[in-house]
């Protein structure tokens, strides 16, 4: 799974690259690419999706640690399983918001507004990579809190 994401990802941020490309030297030439905005925004959300399982299993998220020197270092997985916790909970919550927007998107058709690309598929599409994004953050959070370390 990590590879398939991965592999998108890269996809997506090398197509991305190369539409900016065109699209630049379409603008010195008077030939922008038509929808190259929209075109970029749905891949930057796909690539962001991808990444975000991805992150959260090689535990890559931003953390600030001013006080990891004054906790004692066996009570750091406790903490640290209690965050994925928390952290699970409130991607959940994401989740089941993106949920109810995809049921919107579709019961409405909505689309983007120059080329018209049905936006259904790409909430969906976010909802899944959150869900998934849960369930690793409740599976860190097992891992650390029922270790033998």
């Amino acid at each position: 799974m990590t590879r398939l994401l991965g592999g998108t990802a890269v996809l997506f941020l090398f197509a991305m690259m190369l539409l900016t490309f065109i699209d630049v030297w379409g603008r010195a030439f008077l030939y922008p690419v038509m929808g190259g905005f929209e075109i970029t925004e749905i891949m930057l959300a796909t690539l962001i999706f991808c990444g975000l399982p991805l992150m959260t299993l090689a535990e890559e998220h931003i953390t600030v640690d001013l006080f990891d020197r004054f906790i004692p270092k066996r009570i750091l997985p406790i903490r640290d399983g209690v965050i994925s916790l928390i952290s699970g909970g409130m991607i959940s919550v994401v989740c089941y918001q993106l949920w109810l927007r995809w049921e919107e998107t579709v019961a409405y058709g909505d689309t983007t507004a120059i080329l018209l690309i049905p936006l259904s598929p790409l909430t969906f599409f976010m909802f899944i990579m959150t869900g998934l994004t849960a369930i690793v953050f409740f599976f860190l959070a097992w891992a650390k809190l029922f270790s033998k370390n």
